[in-house]
């Protein structure tokens, strides 16, 4: 009965391997030219400021509470190096945080509520190289607070 019990794991071990590796095969790259011709007033406007800069990543979500879409980006500053900033739509106009370090490699941007409270925060992720390192981050007077982070320092 172990022997079945050691092999069926053994195989489930297997097959999960075999479907991450058949998902990951299936993922959409996203190319540089679609991020180039990506446009919203907000990009538009990290643009007029950033003109020479790489787009990587972007993202949507309401990070201020006021009921307007902010636009989070992570753009490339030089060799294996990123930032991020949010473009805060304040109805009238745009106004963007400080730009800070982001991951070099395999970026990801979510939205979270784990205090069940707005503002939303903003969660970044990514690596360099075999370093692998996430943030949470809230908008506080305008600015990118780090509410946690982890190995940060070593992904960007």
């Amino acid at each position: 009965m172990k022997i079945v019990k050691t092999w069926f794991a053994g195989f489930l071990i297997i097959v999960l391997v075999v479907m991450a590796g058949w998902n990951y095969s299936q993922r959409k790259e996203v190319s540089i030219e679609y991020l180039d011709l990506a446009t919203t007033p907000a990009i538009d406007h990290w643009r007029k400021h950033y003109e020479e800069n790489e787009l990587i990543l972007w993202d949507q979500e309401d990070l201020t509470d006021n009921g307007k879409l902010d636009t989070v980006i992570i753009f490339n500053v030089g060799h294996r190096k990123n930032n991020v900033l949010v473009v805060m739509d304040m109805g009238d106009e745009f106004v963007m945080t400080e730009p800070i370090p982001a991951p070099v490699e395999n970026q990801v941007i979510k939205f979270l509520d784990f205090d069940n409270e707005p503002p939303n925060e903003l969660y970044i992720s990514g690596s360099k190289g075999p370093h692998v390192g996430h943030a949470i981050y809230r908008i506080v007077d305008d600015e990118l607070v780090d509410l946690f982070s982890m190995d940060m320092s070593l992904c960007c």
